[in-house]
């Protein structure tokens, strides 16, 4: 269309009939395009990683690769009743896809290049098995005895300017016990990494998981400096519960504490328009929708837009020993309270991996004593420990040890994942578990793929 009080001149003239010429040749294009869409339409097929299922009395299907959700009329796609233009929307969303096409032998190749891959390290950074609090459920105070090497910072100032430089990108992630309760040595070690990155020129992020209780205005604007990209927090329940349950060591209740220091980061958050991810993980121990709204509201229409919700029953370990009520196949109801109260939920950002913690080469617990873990979760089972740090910052691995660690990671071995419509969502289950019992548990559909249906 020309547009009104455009000069009449030759190069207006020219310019126009230009770019009427590229709109018909783009038509000429798209139309090309459309036809040959058509035309493999005829041999479509639908995706093996569909997935039915119910939600709210209507019928959804989900695509465990693509994480796209529709609603639909039937249990099933009939594509000989499917216009082409519902084949077309089913095709960009993964639901359909070329019969010629071998989804498996796709999906195996690029969980190989994620896990073999070499451009990239995550360190869950594990100076200490200590914590200020005393949770009768947590695993890691069983091993809080580990010894804490005194020159644990200054070796790892050293590992760090020998390994970082050979990686495009290096997030660490700060676990415990509780990581802050040595925040002066973290925030001190951060900083080298700082200066590194600017000398070798790698990506550089961290993440925290804490209790929250030793969380200040200061120490969130630190972790903002040092590119920190997501921060968690776990409450468990309302006060009347979570007091009985997440106490501080001397045994003084922590609820008032923690939904205080909260409100504190979501403010700073808020002023400094950091997009650092909260996450606020609601621990469930026998408890139900009630208690739930209580502790969610909490917290203002305002702050629940800087808020993303993580659901969680709390599970036996081999020092916690108490049946739960609170299954991971039960998650729905909390799901669409949180939704419906303002909440984003948490989806998971560790795509082709079966565990956030443990699931390529280059992602691994450095713990107190400089040794190297792929999970701590059970640390009885020795083939998660995989070798240690020298004191000089050197890496020594036990290469056997990594191989079996990567057999029990290895779902495309086992023909129940080779079928299974939700294993881009899972790849096995927790690998721990593998190596323990010899067997896979599988995550639940609520746990690891429903998510994806919020927000």
């Amino acid at each position: 269309m020309i547009q009104k009080n455009v000069p009449k001149s030759n190069f207006t003239t020219v310019l126009w009939a230009h770019s009427i010429k590229k709109s018909l040749q783009l038509r000429k294009e798209r139309a090309t395009k459309v036809s040959v869409r058509m035309l493999r339409l005829i041999t479509m097929k639908e995706s093996k990683y569909n997935v039915y299922f119910e939600h709210n009395n209507k019928e959804y299907i989900y695509n465990s690769i693509s994480k796209a959700f529709a609603k639909i009329d039937a249990n099933e796609l009939n594509l000989e009743r499917l216009s082409d233009k519902e084949k077309m929307l089913l095709e960009e969303n993964g639901f359909l896809i070329d019969d010629s096409r071998d989804e498996l032998e796709e999906l195996e190749y690029v969980y190989n290049k994620y896990y073999y891959s070499s451009t990239s390290l995550n360190i869950i950074l594990t100076p200490t098995l200590k914590c200020n609090f005393n949770c009768p459920y947590c695993f890691e105070k069983t091993n809080a005895k580990m010894q804490e090497r005194v020159d644990y910072y200054e070796v790892l100032k050293k590992y760090a300017a020998k390994y970082f430089k050979y990686y495009n990108s290096v997030e660490i992630s700060l676990f415990g016990g509780e990581p802050l309760v040595q925040a002066k040595e973290i925030f001190d070690f951060l900083e080298t990494v700082s200066m590194l990155k600017e000398k070798e020129k790698f990506d550089y992020t961290i993440s925290i998981t804490t209790n929250g209780s030793l969380l200040t205005e200061q120490i969130v604007r630190l972790l903002i400096k040092n590119n920190c990209r997501a921060i968690q927090i776990t409450i468990d329940g309302y006060k009347d519960i979570h007091d009985k349950q997440r106490t501080y060591s001397n045994g003084r209740p922590s609820y008032d504490v923690i939904i205080a220091n909260i409100k504190q980061l979501i403010k700073v958050l808020i002023e400094k328009e950091s997009n650092m991810k909260f996450i606020l993980r609601l621990n469930l121990k026998d408890i139900g929708i009630t208690d739930v709204r209580k502790t969610l509201s909490e917290f203002t229409e305002k702050e629940r837009e800087h808020i993303e919700l993580l659901f969680r029953p709390i599970y036996e370990t081999n020092s916690y020993k108490e049946n739960n009520s609170n299954k991971l196949d039960a998650l729905t109801q909390f799901y669409d309270l949180g939704e419906s109260m303002g909440y984003s939920i948490v989806k998971s950002n560790y795509l082709y991996k079966t565990c956030e913690a443990c699931g390529d080469d280059n992602f691994f617990y450095l713990m107190p004593d400089l040794t190297l873990w792929k999970c701590i979760n059970n640390m009885e089972t020795e083939v998660a420990k995989f070798g240690y740090i020298s004191e000089d910052g050197q890496v020594n691995v036990n290469g056997n040890k990594l191989m079996e660690w990567r057999s029990y990671a290895n779902c495309f071995k086992d023909e129940n994942c080779r079928k299974c419509s939700k294993l881009p969502d899972c790849f096995g289950g927790c690998i721990l578990q593998k190596a323990m019992t010899g067997r896979r548990l599988c995550k639940t559909f609520e746990m690891s793929s429903l998510p994806f249906l919020y927000n």
